[in-house]
């Protein structure tokens, strides 16, 4: 009998003088390699009239889906069996408070700081892992992520670009570009006024557009700026300017625009600096252009 349960264990897992262990294969490649699917614990929290739960050896990915703020506990060093590398994966789908605690003098390595617990904000994912430590930081947070959006949130996508010295070629160069939209920087001038120094925008689409512009700098005032505003209709792959009056890098200027692209339902913040040569500390003249799209 003990001679057919060995070789029943030899038929379902592959063995190699690396001790490397196969499972549905004869030639693992890694230290354990499956040929198939995988599964970890799932558990839902909390039980009928609890209050708080401690996480055990049974436990890998827990799912919280309570009404009332929760805390969940991590289990404690254990000396004389230490669990090193154990890992739990905790998400919060709701909008109540989710703790985890590691209890008693124990701590959490969160960014290389010391903390008794952390929180799970809604739609968040939480993964920690333990260090092996018996004391001080026993548990690590090795990441917390979004766990798919809310219907009530949304992605913030950018885009950026930074572009030195501000010469013939910035036209082009600073070209920055996020969905429909583009931005750039029309002039060429690195140190003064230049009537033809604009931000300009263009679609990808023929597209109605309205936008809104506040102008910071040397040259206005420094609690009002100077504003502006426009609509209408472009063709697609078009340049239009955002800007009436030239920019000056000289001033260091600042421009802030809300740019909606009607047509398409796409909202925009664009955010730009310019900056002429300075000799203290030396640096080239640049143009910077930072553009956000809410999808």
């Amino acid at each position: 009998m003990k001679n057919q349960i060995i070789q029943l264990l030899f038929l379902s897992m592959g063995l190699n003088s690396f001790a490397q262990v196969g499972i549905n294969t004869t030639s693992p490649g890694s230290t354990l390699d499956i040929n198939g699917s995988f599964a970890t614990p799932y558990r839902t929290l909390p039980a009928a009239s609890e209050s708080v739960s401690t996480l055990t050896d049974t436990d890998y990915y827990v799912n919280y889906t309570g009404a009332v703020d929760y805390t969940i506990y991590l289990p404690s060093a254990n000396p004389t069996h230490p669990f090193k590398g154990r890992e739990y994966v905790v998400r919060n789908p709701t909008d109540k408070v989710l703790t985890i605690n590691s209890g008693g003098n124990e701590k959490i390595d969160v960014a290389g700081s010391e903390y008794s617990n952390v929180s799970v904000p809604k739609g968040y994912v939480a993964t920690l892992k333990s260090t092996g430590n018996t004391t001080g930081k026993t548990w690590i947070l090795t990441s917390l992520a979004l766990s798919g959006l809310p219907a009530d949130q949304k992605v913030l996508k950018y885009a950026t670009k930074t572009t030195s010295p501000i010469n013939a070629s910035t036209p082009t160069g600073s070209e920055t570009c996020i969905g429909v939209l583009c931005i750039r920087f029309a002039g060429t001038s690195s140190n003064a006024y230049q009537s033809s120094g604009r931000f300009q925008v263009k679609f990808n689409t023929q597209t109605n557009y309205s936008f809104s512009r506040w102008l910071f700098g040397a040259g206005t005032s420094a609690n009002t700026g100077a504003g502006g505003y426009g609509r209408g209709n472009i063709a697609a792959n078009t340049w239009l300017n955002l800007d009436g009056d030239g920019l000056n890098p000289s001033n260091d200027d600042m421009t802030s625009y809300i740019i909606s692209a009607i047509s398409s339902q796409k909202l925009y913040r664009v955010n730009t600096i310019l900056s002429s040569d300075k000799s203290t500390p030396s640096t080239l003249s640049v143009v910077k252009i930072f553009i956000e799209e809410l999808e």
